[in-house]
C-alpha cells in the first residue's frame, strides 16, 4: 500500500525508475496500467523503464507473452513518443526471445541515439539484438556521448 501512495505523490525520474527496477507488479494489472500511466508523465525516460520492465520480465513474474503484450499495447496507446514505432517491435521481439538482426539493431540504436538520455529505450534496442561486438561498441559510444553531454 505504501507504493501506491508513493505514487500520488510528485516523483522524480530517478525515483520512480528505483520504485520499479527489479520490483515491477505484474501480478496486478490495474497496478501495471497505473505504473504506464505515472511512467509517461514523468519523462520518456521513465516511460521507456516501463517498457523495459514489460518486455524482461523477470522468470519469477509468472506472466504469460499474452498478458504481457497486452501490457505493451496499452503502454503504446498510452505513450506518444516519435521513438515508440522504432522501441516497441523490438520490446515485443525481446519479450518473445526472438533475436533482431544485428544491422536492424544498429540501425534502431541510431534512431534512439537521435533522442538524448534515452537510456531504457536504447537498453530495449541492444538486449533485443544478436549478441553483436559491433552492437556493443555503438551502445557504449551512445551512452558516452549522451554522459558527456551532461557533464
Amino acid at each position: 500500500m505504501a507504493r501506491i501512495s508513493a505514487l500520488r505523490v510528485a516523483m522524480t525520474e530517478s525515483d520512480f525508475i528505483l520504485l520499479i527496477d527489479c520490483q515491477f507488479p505484474y501480478a496486478d494489472v490495474d497496478r501495471c496500467r497505473e505504473l504506464i500511466r505515472r511512467g509517461v508523465a514523468i519523462s520518456p525516460n521513465a516511460a521507456f523503464m516501463v517498457l523495459h520492465e514489460l518486455c524482461r520480465p523477470p522468470k519469477s513474474a509468472g506472466a504469460s507473452a499474452s498478458y504481457l503484450h497486452a501490457l505493451i499495447d496499452d503502454w503504446c496507446a498510452e505513450f506518444t513518443h516519435p521513438l515508440v514505432r522504432t522501441v516497441c517491435p523490438m520490446a515485443r521481439a525481446l519479450l518473445e526471445r526472438k533475436a533482431v538482426q544485428a544491422d536492424s539493431t544498429m540501425k534502431a540504436m541510431r534512431a534512439v541515439a537521435e533522442y538524448p538520455n534515452q537510456f531504457n529505450a536504447l537498453g530495449i534496442v541492444y538486449f533485443a539484438g544478436d549478441d553483436c561486438s559491433e552492437a556493443e561498441a555503438l551502445y557504449e559510444q551512445i551512452t558516452k556521448s549522451w554522459m558527456a553531454a551532461r557533464d
